[in-house]
């Protein structure tokens, strides 16, 4: 790919995404936009739409994805291209998606659940928390096969 070709951000809304380029992700999409082109997709996912793609975001899908659509992102991912996932509290079970079943083939979940702190150090929101080391999952790490090298000291 030419460099300007794997410069292309997708955006994901043929799921009824909540959060999209023009709702929820404006600053996000005016930000993005001076370096990457960025595109909407509407329509059901398929090769030919991921063609030179570098990235396929997904805020938060409210709608299941078929089979042939877990295919073609399964085979997307294995090529080396990038795909981010948004949810929100609730998971799944809320949102009625199905995209742990592609994500658990990469060792990521979406839990169910909320982390509320009782504690407020450094960030007064319950739901706002720091990551030490900058690692949040470290199944992430073996994933990309990355290492992970402690800090304890």
């Amino acid at each position: 790919l030419s460099q300007d070709e794997s410069k292309v951000i997708l955006f994901n809304t043929s799921k009824k995404e909540l959060y999209t380029p023009t709702a929820g992700y404006k600053i996000l999409n005016s930000r993005l936009k001076v370096h990457w082109t960025i595109k909407q997709q509407r329509d059901d996912i398929s090769s030919e739409k991921l063609k030179n793609v570098a990235v396929v975001i997904f805020g938060l899908p409210r709608e299941k994805f078929s089979v042939s659509e877990f295919n073609v992102l399964r085979t997307y991912i294995e090529s080396g291209g990038s795909v981010l996932v948004m949810m929100s509290e609730g998971g799944e079970a809320k949102c009625n998606t199905n995209i742990n079943f592609l994500l658990e083939e990469f060792g990521v979940i979406v839990n169910n659940d909320t982390v509320v702190r009782s504690v407020y150090h450094k960030y007064f929101h319950p739901k706002e928390a720091l990551i030490a080391n900058g690692v949040l999952n470290r199944e992430l790490n073996r994933a990309s096969r990355k290492s992970h090298t402690s800090f304890e000291g």
